[in-house]
């Protein structure tokens, strides 16, 4: 009896391990690295297909890239704690999450502040809140991801209105976030964890890739090329590697 039940326990763990395996399908590998000039980098954001922004969280500037990790232009702004940003597909305006304060701030293409949304939520720690930032190119509707204690994926209309609070738990912590050209997947970054994670919008895990990149802090994806981009704050550097079919 004791034999049978030990044999039972043992395929339910086998099963249970090839589960999670068949979620972590693949790993992506770096096909170039660029060094980028810029301090503590956090959050990134494709414009184009040659074209980069992300924010340092040391300096609270928000800096336009190319692919290669080149600075085109910058600007700053008197803020708190940068560490997300986006480009809303629609207008072009820049959309920069503020961790500390809990805040979303607009910007034109120009620098100029357009607005300021507030982001209710509870935090345990004040280092561990609002991470990453994407725009739903369907319906304007926001995705901002809180890194951990609690994690959360929240959604926002236009306006900055709370439509829902998901919990996460497909990873150790949650660094950025990018939305699918469909509207229909995020594309969840981990330091962590070290993965890549592809998840419907209510936050169902879908997908899992293995990622081996030290400090991962930013997420940018070209879909129309299958390219992945990813910057390392401490590293300084930008990575850039192709999505497996």
């Amino acid at each position: 009896m004791y034999l049978k039940k030990s044999i039972v326990v043992l395929s339910l763990l086998f099963l249970f391990a090839c589960e999670k395996d068949d979620a972590l399908e693949n790993e992506l590998f770096v096909e170039k690295i660029y060094s980028v000039d810029i301090d503590e980098m956090s959050g990134l954001a494709l414009s184009s297909s040659d074209i980069l922004y992300t924010v340092s969280d040391n300096t609270n500037t928000i800096y336009k890239l190319s692919s290669t990790g080149k600075i085109l232009s910058s600007f700053a702004y008197v803020g708190q704690d940068f560490e997300g940003i986006a480009i809303n597909p629609t207008n072009r305006n820049i959309y920069v999450v503020e961790e500390r304060m809990r805040q979303i701030l607009v910007f034109d293409v120009y620098g100029n502040l357009l607005n300021t949304l507030q982001v209710n939520v509870e935090v345990r720690d004040l280092n561990s809140g609002l991470e990453g930032i994407c725009i739903n190119p369907l319906n304007g509707n926001i995705f901002v991801i809180n890194e951990k204690s609690p994690a959360k994926l929240i959604e926002l209309n236009s306006n900055g209105s709370l439509i829902s609070e998901t919990k996460l738990s497909f990873a150790s912590d949650y660094s950025d976030i990018c939305c699918s050209p469909d509207g229909q997947e995020l594309w969840i970054l981990s330091d962590e964890s070290k993965t890549i994670s592809i998840c419907d919008t209510k936050g169902t895990l879908i997908k899992q890739f293995s990622v081996k990149i030290n400090q991962m802090e930013g997420l940018a994806i070209d879909f129309n090329k299958n390219i992945i981009y990813i910057v390392s704050d401490s590293y300084k550097q930008l990575y850039k590697l192709t999505i497996n079919d």
